[in-house]
């Protein structure tokens, strides 16, 4: 009666473990050391140069640590066969191009609003923590770091990137596209009721496995074609 009760126990385990190991999501890396751990090295933060526990912008991202950019200073993608294409980009991708819209590190856009470790905190703006920040040194050393020929710089002309905090376009608007739930189901993101198109719609930035930190592998243009159907 014990043995078969042991048994009976032993197939159960067995079986949440093949269960859970088949259900549950691929972890990716971890952001530590990668190219977006901001404060790399003994006794850094990598995690305070974009979030804070305190008086952090929600408004942008979840606790949000930096003062993000003018929204209007931005150019955004135009086309004569899209509707409805933004004049600036929304708080989503803003988050995003805090960094990336290439403006020196000393500027009022790229303070953290609290020191990391410091515990203090000031009206936004207050902090520069650049000196601290390998944001401008990933590469090394090399002084003209901020060139077009870095793909991270991106620049405030956005006319040459793909469209951002646009909303994506249903079956019938254009049947050149996949569902939103496809897209969604295929590991990709979409925001808001009207599955707006952000940066993070294909980057994850915690997750560096697929370069550069995208949502899945863009081999033989997959990540292109989870949205498009030619």
């Amino acid at each position: 009666m014990k043995e078969t009760l042991l048994k009976r126990l032993l197939a159960i385990t067995i079986g949440i473990f093949l269960l859970t190991s088949v259900t549950m999501p691929a972890q990716g890396a971890s952001i530590v050391n990668s190219k977006h751990d901001l404060g790399a090295g003994a006794g850094k933060e990598p995690c305070a140069f974009c979030h804070t526990p305190h008086g952090g912008d929600p408004s942008i991202a979840p606790l949000w640590n930096r003062t993000a950019p003018n929204p209007a200073s931005f150019t955004m993608y135009a086309s004569d066969t899209m509707a409805n294409l933004p004049g600036q980009p929304s708080n989503a991708s803003l988050a995003c191009l805090s960094c990336h819209d290439g403006v020196n590190a000393e500027t009022t856009n790229h303070k953290v609003l609290n020191v990391p470790g410091s515990g203090a905190k000031g009206p936004k703006g207050d902090y520069s923590y650049a000196g601290n920040c390998n944001c401008h040194n990933v590469y090394g050393t090399n002084p003209s770091l901020l060139t077009d020929t870095m793909y991270y710089y991106v620049g405030t002309d956005l006319r040459d990137d793909h469209p951002i905090s646009m909303a994506y376009p249903t079956p019938v608007q254009d049947p050149d596209f996949k569902t939103p739930t496809d897209v969604v189901n295929a590991g990709l993101k979409l925001f808001g009721a009207t599955n707006t198109v952000e940066c993070s719609s294909c980057h994850n930035v915690h997750d560096p496995v697929n370069t550069p930190f995208l949502r899945k592998s863009n081999a033989g243009s997959d990540l292109c074609y989870t949205c498009h159907t030619k």
